[in-house]
């Protein structure tokens, strides 16, 4: 139902998007059945794809259109409570069909109605994937915390409503960047516990060069000619400043994790667990547990380039506990 799509050309890891209203499909069926055998990996992939076409018009420094910021908030919630569902039970339609709704809605332009929307996110990682040949919506996870990281002070306020409404993050008032910072921190738990990587070096399973980055902000940037980026224009050195952040490799890495005893009546007491929400996340769907078993890598080069033996296991949880855990074996 969109109006876009990517050319890649090989020859030269050219990765180029291409929007056209004749491409929007007069009539369209959409079958979630077609979507069960869809592999884990890429069902974490696809929805956060969908859920950055959406976010990619939902920060913007248009503030007066509400009903759209509460249709794009209503999306990206739904996406993520979804794509836990699927990853326990890939056939389970009713999630299958929200995903596939919810996909639509977020890129067939409602979600940008009466906005300036972004975009710079996915420029910066169609040269991830030109050069790495890494799946798109994966490389937009590794992407996403360093451009917000770069950017989140054009409007702090913006990214403060992301974290508490989308993300469920206490507003603490007298402290509006620390709130928007740690929406940012919640996000990068949701890629991982869904198995996405959170920079690029897990995306890529190594550093990336100086060399290789020079490289992307030289396409990104059309020869120096261009800009990418609305919320906060981006020119060539901006580029290279938010490829670099994560350069080192693992500094997003340190508070990504917060890890306590784990209380709910229904985990085993001996096990630790990663809470990646704040506890009032999700309260709107009942309080879940996520319990994450048999994470496994296939392909040794690449972080977590496919979760295949992955089970979530969703349970009640009674009382003032945790509402979103992620559990794992000691």
């Amino acid at each position: 139902m969109s109006e876009s799509s990517v050319v890649t050309k090989e020859e030269g890891d050219v990765k180029l998007g291409y929007s056209n209203d004749i491409s929007r499909p007069r009539f369209a069926i959409m079958n979630p059945c077609r979507t069960f055998t869809l592999p884990p990996y890429q069902t974490a992939a696809g929805v956060t794809d969908m859920i950055m076409h959406t976010m990619e018009r939902y920060f913007t420094h248009d503030d007066d259109m509400t009903l759209t910021t509460e249709v794009a908030e209503s999306i990206m919630r739904t996406l993520m409570d979804s794509v836990f569902a699927v990853l326990k039970n890939p056939e389970d339609y009713r999630h299958r069909a929200q995903i596939m709704w919810g996909g639509s809605i977020a890129h067939n332009g409602l979600t940008g109605c009466g906005v300036a929307d972004d975009w710079a996110t996915h420029q910066l990682e169609h040269e991830l994937s030109g050069m790495f040949d890494v799946t798109h919506g994966a490389g937009l996870a590794a992407v996403w915390p360093s451009w917000a990281r770069y950017v989140y002070k054009e409007n702090v306020s913006r990214f403060v409503r992301f974290a508490v409404n989308v993300l469920g993050v206490p507003n603490d008032f007298s402290d509006p960047e620390g709130t928007a910072l740690k929406g940012i921190e919640a996000m990068e738990r949701f890629y991982h516990a869904i198995g996405m990587p959170i920079n690029i070096h897990e995306l890529i399973g190594r550093d990336i060069t100086d060399e290789e980055i020079k490289e992307m902000v030289r396409k990104c940037s059309r020869d120096y000619k261009a800009t990418q980026g609305c919320f906060k224009v981006l020119h060539a050195e901006d580029m290279e400043a938010i490829y670099t952040m994560p350069h080192t490799g693992g500094k997003f890495n340190e508070k990504v994790y917060q890890k306590t005893h784990c209380y709910c009546s229904c985990c085993d007491p001996c096990v630790e667990h990663i809470c990646f929400f704040s506890t009032d996340l999700f309260d709107y769907a009942g309080k879940l547990c996520l319990k994450l078993v048999e994470v496994e890598n296939s392909r040794s080069d690449k972080f977590c380039n496919s979760f295949l033996n992955i089970s979530v296991c969703l349970r009640e949880v009674k009382g003032n506990r945790c509402s979103a855990c992620a559990v794992v074996d000691k």
